[in-house]
């Protein structure tokens, strides 16, 4: 195996090299997040990392400093999307930040400006001590949040921002990591400490417990900070740190669905061993891999990073699970405490309490090829049957019925739901067809025989499909060079006021027109909702609103609030993506307004010289 390890010295958490908790690297590979000590969130640009990981200055590898958390930050994850971030810290509270106008300034106490502003879109508070771990479900319409409190929170981010979370009550002791399920009908919470040591999973469907796991913990120590678990990318195996079997520190791989529903606990099918201190985190492959048999065939496989108090980092593969594939020491000077897969399923990063990180590139001879989408569909279905393939993919089964009371559970529920609401899957009502809808593409304006105006609003078209990626950004933009490549994107001596517009594709900036979490107008609390669920669809964080509350009203809120030309320009440009008649009329701000108030006043005072006239000539009003 040849893999090759990048440990850029100069990606730190000040100069005292303060410990990293957290680090986790974006959906297209582009950027790393790093969560620290220090009370900080940094972004850095992952292809200035590979290009020159010693060089101290160059301009173009802090991409942002982020100081929103008053305490040290324990954890960093990127949203599905790659628009969102979520943060949580010692000071209680999650965060949603969203990536902002690109408006050039000096963060306090930072040499840098930052390149990118990541604005605070909500502020999440329930837990009332550390906020140890936060992880996106696989649709990102939920956030999910454990602490030293005990306890768990599933925040719903498609519903108001002061709607309630559902909170898990089934630790006796701190909560230090979950994780959710990739087919999406698990979450899987770990803790320590207390009266009990146990791995807890969670159905989505009704948010009760499916089975409680202690026997390969009851002996391990508690003395881990973190609990990084990890579910395979076929959703067959829970990775699980800081387990004790055989009187060695190991990870154990529990089974999925062999002994749940009835008290019993998942099997355990396999123990990583070889950690001689206990392993804290874990982290598998999200992409499934094609690797040779022992016959010379092909096989579907999963790898899976472990770390852990000993510094020390290995490789496993699920068909082999007896050894690992790659064992590297003495990368660390402290112990590992956070490890993430990015990329297209070849990078590999880790961190360290103290205070670097490393970046490990593999290659497909090393760890087996990418399956395709084709190939990946096909092994889920064989796994979990037609249902998979009638959910339309990963990250949306929760709704599927997995045995008989599931099915009458989720019958009676829609049942219900479509009686009380009175609306169908067509959004038309119970019984009734949908209704076609005329498209104009401009405002039509006639005159009637006594010179009254007669306006009939323009008609945008359907909103494109649910979970279509944002459109580029107008700005042009220099591609950065992949990794290994000789050249480099150019860049100016002198600093520009926008200069990441030069660093990142265009796919990977978002306008922040296109983010599905708004700020809040004045006088609101932080943080606004997201738009609800349409009839019979998953919404994605990915994708604009599609209901009254999605762009049409973020153009009416940036002209009615008079942010700046900036913002009102961005929300008009989402506005013009707002289906139905609601987005023109809601689209129109102040502007539509002030018009109906002047056509008031010409029409009364028409009136009053119209009244006035037939006084004087003696007639009647007709």
């Amino acid at each position: 195996m040849s893999a090759a390890i990048y440990k850029p010295m100069y990606v730190s958490h000040g100069a005292e090299q303060s410990a990293i908790f957290s680090l986790h690297v974006s959906p297209d590979g582009h950027r790393l997040a790093t969560a620290g000590q220090d009370c900080k969130v940094r972004v850095w640009n992952m292809e200035t990392i590979y290009r020159d990981q010693d060089m101290p200055n160059d301009p173009d590898l802090l991409l942002s400093t982020i100081s929103h958390h008053t305490a040290a930050v324990n954890c960093v994850r990127w949203s599905p999307c790659g628009s969102f971030l979520a943060t949580c810290s010692d000071d209680c509270t999650v965060l949603v930040l969203r990536l902002g106008a690109q408006l050039s300034y000096v963060p306090l106490g930072e040499k840098e400006a930052n390149k990118e502003n990541w604005d605070l879109s909500r502020i999440l508070r329930r837990h009332v001590k550390d906020v140890m771990h936060v992880e996106w479900s696989p649709d990102g319409q939920r956030l999910a949040s454990c602490g030293m409190d005990g306890k768990v929170f599933v925040w719903m981010l498609n519903l108001q921002a002061d709607a309630p979370p559902v909170e898990l009550l089934g630790h006796n002791g701190m909560v230090k990591g979950l994780a959710w399920d990739p087919v999406g009908k698990y979450l899987a919470t770990q803790g320590d400490g207390g009266e009990e040591k146990a791995v807890v999973v969670w159905r989505v469907r009704d948010w009760k417990m499916e089975v409680k796991t202690q026997k390969p913990f009851m002996a391990a120590p508690d003395e881990t900070m973190f609990l990084r678990l990890s579910w395979s990318p076929d959703g067959q195996n829970l990775a699980t740190p800081n387990a004790f079997v055989q009187n060695r520190f190991s990870c154990a791989l529990l089974e999925r669905g062999t002994g749940g529903g009835a008290g019993g606990e998942w099997a355990t099918t396999a123990v990583l061993m070889g950690s001689v201190e206990p392993v804290v985190a874990a982290s598998f492959n999200p992409k499934l891999l094609k690797t040779r048999a022992k016959g010379g065939g092909v096989q579907v496989d999963a790898c899976c990073a472990v770390g852990g108090s000993d510094c020390a980092l290995t490789i496993w593969r699920s068909s082999q699970a007896g050894k690992p594939i790659l064992v590297v020491n003495e990368l660390f000077r402290k112990q590992i405490v956070d490890i993430t897969w990015g990329g297209k399923g070849h990078t590999l990063a880790l961190c360290s309490l103290d205070g670097s990180v490393a970046i490990l590139e593999f290659s497909p001879d090393d760890i087996g090829s990418i399956a395709s989408e084709a190939e990946t569909t096909a092994e889920l279905r064989r796994l979990y049957g037609e249902a998979y393939a009638a959910g339309g993919g990963g990250g949306g089964l929760s709704h599927l019925p997995e045995d008989a009371q599931q099915f009458n559970y989720v019958q009676e529920k829609a049942s219900t739901q479509s009686k009380s609401n009175g609306i169908g899957a067509n959004g038309a009502p119970n019984g009734a067809p949908a209704q076609a809808t005329t498209i104009r593409k401009s405002q039509e304006e006639t005159k009637t025989a006594n010179g009254k105006r007669r306006i009939k609003p323009q008609v945008m078209p359907d909103a494109p499909q649910l979970g279509a990626p944002p459109p580029p950004p107008t700005s042009s933009t220099v591609p950065l060079a992949p990794p290994g490549a000789s050249q480099v994107a150019p860049h100016s001596p002198q600093r520009q006021p926008n200069p990441a517009s030069s660093i990142l594709p265009p796919s990977t900036v978002a306008a922040p027109a296109t983010s599905v979490l708004p700020n809040p107008p004045p006088g609101q609390p932080t943080g606004a909702p997201l738009p609800s669920s349409a009839v019979g669809a998953s919404v994605s964080l990915e994708a604009p609103g599609a209901g009254g509350g999605g762009p049409a009203a973020a153009a009416s809120s940036a002209a009615a609030t008079g942010e700046g030309s900036v913002a009102a320009a961005a929300a008009s440009a989402s506005a013009a993506a707002a289906p139905g008649v609601g987005g023109a009329v809601h689209g129109g701000g102040d502007k539509a307004k002030a018009a109906g108030a002047a056509g008031g006043d010409k029409g009364q005072e028409s009136k009053k010289r119209k009244i006035q006239a037939v006084k004087e000539g003696g007639g009647k009003e007709k």
